[in-house]
Formats: structure tokens, sequence, C-alpha cells
């Protein structure tokens, strides 16, 4: 294929509208539009930091486990019905968290934003890219995984202006009706001719390339198209996990606290949110930078990059000076962050294959839930006990910048 995002999009432009649009709505599952409407949930139901943070993380650490079942079963049926399924389940969280009279009814609400929305959504967007896209993968992943970015900079300040003149609970059975009445139309008709047309082409591929490796003698221990359980034998995997779980637990912690961060900062709430559109320019220009870059170099020079943006953001924010030292820093968190987004899905086809892509990415999903779950009650608890934000966000920073040595150390043994 030419280079260029055109030839790209000519060719492959339902597949990646669907996913960036996967991408955009997850962000009813997100931290960071379900940030916005924690003070008054907490003010709602009387509770203090860390209780709300703990049952954040703990139903997030839960819909982690949950994706292990959950996620494999992208392998096994339609992608429609999957979607579909997807979309039903954030919708029930929504009304869950749109009806919640006692604290206890926010753990079933989060699981099910989290899960549905964090998870799967963007399991499936991210599946649907690196599956049935080969040449060119990496421009695909770059412009779908921009739907992150996107909701990024939108929903906070929709959320905000909604929870303004509605109330928590009226917005969220608003958002209820719009997955419903609106998202689960759209995906069901916008997917009709998927699996006769390109679902049906990849597992022509498949099952060549399995009648290839059979007549090779080749087994499947030594096959390039990965199982699962031969993934968790591979020292690879947990060593990318070291790494990739920086933007969901850290970015998370920034998400999530923003008001915090705000008042360290001497600035009005809303005055810090407009910082996000500069988070999201950075991340938008340097994925679609990125997505090129990957397929004309690959992976390795995009992993050794991102950390230095990140930690530099993350030192930057703990000590901004006024809007433009604010605006500097989540800018290059926004950078970091875009860089890494687009790298895992490709780099894991690269490794494992796309066979069983779902149950292995799945994996990977679940742990960056687990590490996003980490960071609420932690910086909860520290804050509730004296520590101030920028110290928070300058260890993170020192842990970024660590990950960056042992990048440089590993990097010729990890990506072959």
């Amino acid at each position: 294929m030419k280079a260029g995002y055109i030839p790209v999009i000519k060719a492959h432009g339902g597949l990646i509208s669907a996913a960036f649009l996967l991408m955009v709505f997850s962000g009813f599952g997100q931290s960071v539009f379900i940030g916005v409407f924690l003070p008054d949930i907490q003010a709602h139901f009387s509770i203090d930091k860390t209780t709300l943070g703990s049952i954040y993380a703990a139903a997030t650490i839960c819909s982690a486990i949950a994706m292990v079942w959950s996620g494999k079963l992208l392998d096994q049926l339609k992608l429609r019905n999957f979607i579909t399924l997807t979309l039903l389940g954030l919708a029930l969280g929504c009304l869950l968290l749109g009806t919640a009279f006692h604290p206890l009814m926010l753990f079933p609400a989060f699981f099910c934003l989290r899960q549905f929305g964090q998870g799967l959504m963007t399991l499936s967007g991210t599946t649907m890219i690196n599956r049935y896209i080969e040449d060119g993968r990496g421009r695909a992943q770059s412009i779908a995984q921009n739907g992150l970015p996107v909701h990024g900079a939108l929903f906070p300040l929709a959320g905000a202006l909604l929870l303004q003149h509605f109330g928590f609970m009226t917005s969220w059975l608003g958002y209820a009706c719009f997955v419903v009445i609106v998202l689960v139309p759209f995906f069901w008709f916008f997917l009709r001719a998927h699996e006769d047309k390109t679902h049906r082409a990849w597992s022509e591929r498949m099952a060549a390339k399995d009648a290839a490796a059979a007549a090779s003698g080749i087994g499947a221990a030594l096959s390039d198209e990965w199982t699962r359980n031969r993934v968790l034998k591979d020292w690879r995997f947990y060593a990318l996990l070291s790494i990739m779980m920086i933007p969901p637990c850290f970015g998370t912690a920034v998400f999530f606290y923003q008001t915090a961060i705000a008042e360290s900062l001497e600035l009005e709430h809303s005055v810090f949110a407009t910082g996000f559109f500069f988070l999201t320019i950075a991340s938008v220009a340097t994925t679609l930078i990125a997505g090129p870059v990957m397929d004309q170099y690959g992976e390795k020079s995009l992993l050794i990059a991102f950390p230095v943006f990140y930690a530099a953001g993350l030192a930057g924010l703990a000590y901004a000076d006024g809007l433009v030292g604010l605006y500097i820093a989540l800018a290059l968190i926004g950078a970091g962050g875009g860089i890494m987004s687009i790298t895992g899905g490709p780099l894991y086809a690269k490794m494992y294959g796309t066979k069983h892509f779902a149950s292995i990415k799945s994996l990977n999903v679940m742990s960056m839930i687990v590490a996003s779950a980490l960071s609420p009650p932690l910086c909860g608890y520290m804050l509730d006990y004296g520590f101030e934000i920028g110290q928070i966000l300058l260890y993170f920073a020192i842990y970024t910048a660590a990950a960056w040595v042992f990048i440089l150390a590993t990097i010729r043994k990890m990506i072959p």
C-alpha cells in the first residue's frame, strides 16, 4: 500500500470508522468522564475520597478479572452481536448510576461502566484494526485510537455542562437512553455486512496459514499464531505490561483527581479543564505522526520515545507555574499517551499473531484496568493523610523515567 493515510482510509474506511466511534463512546466508562461527577457523588452519599476511590477501585479490579472471560468471547461471537451486548451492558451501568440510592449501588454501576465502556469497547476497536488490517496497520490504529483523546476533550466539558443543569442522576439516565436509542441501532446497521466480507476474508487467510503450518510440520508450540496459554509463559509479555501500565495508572490519577490538581495550582476547575484541549491536540498530533513511523520503522522507536514525554509531563504538572506551564505539562502527557496508545495493539499482533488476538489482548486490557484501579485508592489515601498531589505526580514521573532505562536495556530482546 502507498504511503500516507488516504490509501488506508480508502481501503478500510468502514472498519476504521467503527473502531474510532467505539473509542469515542467508550468515554462513558473512562475515568476522565466519570471523574467529573465524583465530587457530586461524594457529596450526595456523604463519603470521603478514600471510600469512593476504594469502591471505584474494587469495581474496576473485578471488571479487569472478568475481562479474562468476557474478552475471549470476541474470538468466538460475531462482531456485531458482541458489540450489541457490550453497548447494552454500558447502558445498564449508566442506568444503575442514575438510579443509585445507596453507596453500595455504586459498585455494580462502576463495574458495568468499566467492564463494557473502558474494557470491551476499546478491546473491540483495537481488535477490529489489528485483526483485519495488515498493510498500513499503524496508520489505521492511529486514526482509530484518536477516538480516545477526542472523548478526553469533549466528554469532560459536556459532562460538566450537563451536570450543572441536570445533576448527576438525571445526566446518567440520559446517557443510558442515548446508548440504547442511538448507539445500539447505529452499530447494528453499520456492521451488517462485516461477517460476509471482512471477517470471511480474514478467516480464509487464517485457514491458509494453518494449512501451510500443518504441511510444513510446524506444531502449535512453534506457530506464529500464539495461544493465550503460550503467551502467559513468555517473559516479554510481562516486560511490556510494566511499561504499558503507565498511562492507565498515572493518567487515571490525573483525570480522577483533576480537581485536587487544580486546587494545588490555585486554578478554578473549569480553567484547569481547558488544558485537556492541549492534551488532546498533542495526543492527536503524535498518534498521526507515530502511525507512519510505526509502519516504516517498527515499534522500537515508539517504545523508546514514549516514557521521555510522559515523565517530563508528570514532573511538569507537579510544579506547573500558571496556565502556560499547565498547558505544556498536559501536552507532554498527551504526546506520551498518544504514542503509547497505538503501540500495544500492532505490537501484540506482530509478536503473537491475530487468530487469538482478543484473548491475548484481553489479558493486556485486564492488566491495564487493574493499573488504572490502583491509583484512585492510593492517591485518595495519600491525599487524605497529608501528601500533596504534586508529590504524588513526582513519584509517578520517577517510575516512568526508570521504565525508560528498562526499555533501553531490553528493547533488542523484547522485539525481534
